[in-house]
């Protein structure tokens, strides 16, 4: 059987994890942790054979994990601002950030059209702050358009935002 606990990078003490049995007794087991707060932390994992042996023959054995990231924040995008000339195209600004993780995807829909990959300005993607320039294509017809925006980080996170602009 095992018993895991998890500890918060500069935490003093285990913390116990409430796995939903008496007895883990699987190799692998599905942890959601929406109810720990965002951060580094290591894991514990305990196996005993104490269900298996007597009491004065049973042995437990603990091994610790590597430093890993708890990450169940959204990316933010802020300052979204669209420049547009008609005939000529456009684009759009902004900056993205998440706290633990890096951006891992950027991308962007007009008008609910197909999402299209966007790029950073420096070029990779790669860091938990970016820049974020998309060229917007000439052509779109006058009146109001919607520009939608996603990132998503390295733990999977989805952040969004749109913004309505006017081609004259």
């Amino acid at each position: 059987a095992y018993v895991l606990d998890v500890r918060r990078d500069g935490d003093a003490s285990w913390r116990p994890i409430v796995t939903g049995k008496d007895r883990l007794t699987a190799t692998s087991w599905e942890w959601n942790t929406e109810t720990f707060p965002d951060g580094w932390y290591r894991m514990r994992v305990t196996s005993s054979d104490a269900g298996a042996n007597a009491a004065d023959r049973a042995l437990t054995s603990s091994k610790t994990t590597a430093l890993f990231v708890i990450d169940n924040q959204r990316p933010t995008i802020e300052g979204l601002r669209v420049s547009y000339a008609s005939g000529a195209g456009g684009k759009a600004t902004a900056r993205a950030t998440d706290t633990l993780t890096s951006l891992t995807e950027l991308a962007y829909s007009i008008d609910d059209g197909a999402w299209q990959l966007g790029s950073v300005d420096d070029g990779l993607l790669d860091d938990p702050t970016e820049a974020l320039t998309i060229a917007l294509p000439p052509g779109l017809a006058a009146g109001t358009h919607t520009l939608a925006l996603r990132v998503a980080d390295g733990a999977g996170n989805v952040g969004a935002t749109s913004i309505s602009f006017l081609v004259k």
